[in-house]
């Protein structure tokens, strides 16, 4: 069972809380498609000009990172000898009721 409080006095909150989220994902969707119509603009160059002026850049860039999947099969125990463990907490609001 997990530990809850009535929180009844926050419902414009929480009506508020689902509007931003709603608005957040419309927007996600707006930026996406206006970032792909200006990257296929660019095709392979790096950047964008708006009257001889660079206004976006789309560089390529390298990042070395460890395949924990291969190091785990490969080495077991090196991997589990460097595994941590983090905890945080996650906030969901959760679908549902009379908001």
């Amino acid at each position: 069972m997990i530990d809850a409080v009535a929180i009844d006095g926050l419902k414009a909150q929480l009506a508020l809380l689902q509007h931003c989220k709603e608005k957040k994902a419309e927007l996600a969707e707006i930026e996406a498609s206006a970032r792909a119509a200006i990257q296929a603009a660019l095709g392979d160059a790096e950047a964008g000009t708006i009257d001889g002026r660079p206004v976006v850049t789309w560089k390529f860039v390298k990042r070395r990172s460890i395949d924990q999947g291969k190091l785990k099969q490969l080495h077991p125990e090196v991997a589990e000898e460097c595994m941590t463990i983090s905890e945080s907490r996650r906030f969901e609001h959760v679908s549902g009721g009379d908001q």
